[in-house]
């Protein structure tokens, strides 16, 4: 199976700059679609550091005890010094990640691309002459979207970290 998340960064980034292609002013437009691409792409990286620096230190910390066990006569085998490299590379990986704050920084810059967003869709909707059906789906599309970012933010906020 194909790894489709870069596939994904392509869309959102596509989808991104149709969200503010209803703003009028051209250096306004400009600056929102800088910074709508600047959140997601920092988001981006920031969620894949995080899932690949826990999942280092996860790994190293699950197999350590498993070959610490199995190597322990007399001169420093190739498992002792495996050992010592995997502890290292856990060691690390977490420091990585809580030095950089990888997953305080992945939901903060989603929930600013998300919010921006729905800014944008406001945007776009204010010209707009809408039915008053019209008007209660963009308000209520908007409060969805608003909720499942803080349900989201929320989830994120009370997962425990992995060590």
């Amino acid at each position: 199976m194909k790894n489709r998340s870069h596939l994904y960064y392509k869309d959102e980034m596509t989808f991104a700059k149709t969200q503010a292609e209803g703003i009028l002013n051209a250096k306004l437009r400009s600056e929102v679609e800088h910074r709508l691409f600047w959140f997601i792409g920092k988001a981006q990286r920031n969620r894949i550091a995080y899932y690949a620096l826990s999942i280092i230190s996860m790994v190293s910390g699950a197999v350590i005890p498993v070959l610490n066990g199995l190597g322990r006569k007399g001169e420093p085998s190739l498992v002792d010094i495996l050992v010592s490299v995997l502890a290292a590379l856990g060691g690390l990986a977490a420091g990585i990640c809580a030095l950089f704050n990888c997953r305080e920084t992945w939901s903060r810059n989603r929930k600013f691309a998300e919010q921006l967003k729905n800014d944008c869709l406001q945007c776009r909707l204010a010209g707009e002459e809408l039915s008053e059906a019209e008007k209660e789906l963009a308000a209520s599309f908007l409060n969805l979207t608003k909720d499942e970012l803080g349900e989201w933010l929320k989830q994120k906020q009370n997962k425990p970290e992995t060590k």
